[in-house]
């Protein structure tokens, strides 16, 4: 057990004060420190006490989460109900029934519909996101890229590629979205996405960023896990790279705000009739958790699978947005 701070090997002596006593060297911060935790442990009552009210306060935390938790799956089912979900929850319950809902899961290996969506980034399309989906041990893919008003190389550098399965497509005039801010952050690329929707043939769908990577077995291992599981969706924990270059992993098994993405899900093609929701940002909500929680509102099978299978990138940081002199916004 550590030391106590507020008596010492039966003397009474303080830490502070055996520190002193033995003429070791104690640096003005350092000394300082230690004369506030000896102040605000003796002020607690001792070590002791001091434990009892870490516990409490554990304790409470754990309370307040629970407490948040419950509170905003309440805001997500009153959402999802004036967002008028509720007959097309019907509607998925009664085609889950169908043969043609099951095929997903009793095909072998069923066409997986992978959606990405760029934006001048030709370079990281092609070395890291389209490089990992090509590495992918599944093989039965579609993956539809849609450019949202590319002015770059995309096309050229994608076409060079050379592989049949991927279909682009490039929308030909800038999309609107809210101005430079968090707002924007949230809902950009929202147009592309549901242009790629439109295209979408597998039985099956998935995202990837531009900048994003897959390891190898990830697809083939989220349509295992969905087909034995009958799940109409799988998440799965994914690596976060901080701003410092180091990566932390991610993911709680919760299907939850701030814990998934739509690049951590695998989901069967039914749900593409929910197109994403451009005005998300208005209920301060990412585009991606956005159409993940009306997925969750139809109340589908879920299934969460805990491994890291998707590398969530920050590094190169995007070059800031820069306005078009007629450029114009959502309110």
């Amino acid at each position: 057990m550590p030391e106590s701070l507020d008596a010492g090997n039966g003397t009474g002596e303080s830490l502070l004060q055996r520190v002193l006593r033995r003429n070791d060297p104690v640096s003005p911060l350092l000394y300082e420190r230690l004369a506030l935790l000896e102040k605000t442990v003796s002020e607690a009552g001792g070590i002791e006490a001091l434990r009892a009210q870490i516990a409490e306060l554990k304790q409470e935390n754990t309370e307040l989460r629970a407490l948040i938790r419950h509170e905003a799956q309440r805001v997500d089912y009153v959402l999802g109900e004036i967002e008028g979900l509720a007959p097309l929850r019907e509607e998925f319950h009664a085609a889950r029934k169908t043969a043609e809902y099951q095929l997903a899961f009793t095909e072998a290996e069923p066409l997986v519909t992978v959606v990405v969506i760029t934006h001048n980034r030709s370079e990281l399309l092609v070395e890291r996101c389209i490089a990992s989906l090509q590495a992918q041990t599944y093989k039965n893919l579609q993956i539809v890229i849609v450019g949202d008003y590319c002015t770059d190389d995309t096309a050229e550098r994608v076409a060079a590629v050379g592989d049949s399965r991927i279909e682009f497509y490039n929308l030909d005039r800038p999309s609107i979205y809210p101005p430079p801010g968090r707002d924007r952050w949230c809902v950009a690329g929202t147009i592309p996405g549901n242009h790629a929707r439109d295209k979408i043939c597998g039985r099956f769908i998935t995202h990837l960023d531009e900048d994003d990577t897959y390891e190898p077995e990830r697809i083939a291992l989220a349509v295992e896990t969905a087909q034995r599981n009958r799940a109409d969706l799988v998440w799965h924990k994914f690596w976060f790279q901080q701003p410092d270059g180091s990566w932390k992993m991610w993911g709680n098994g919760l299907m939850e705000y701030a814990q998934v993405g739509l690049g951590m899900t695998l989901y069967h093609s039914f749900f593409k009739r929910l197109h994403a929701d451009v005005y998300a940002y208005r209920v301060g909500e990412p585009g991606d958790w956005n159409f993940i929680r009306r997925i969750k509102h139809l109340r589908p099978r879920m299934h969460f699978i805990d491994q890291p299978l998707t590398s969530y990138y920050r590094l190169p940081e995007r070059t800031p947005f820069v306005p078009r002199p007629d450029e114009t916004y959502l309110d």
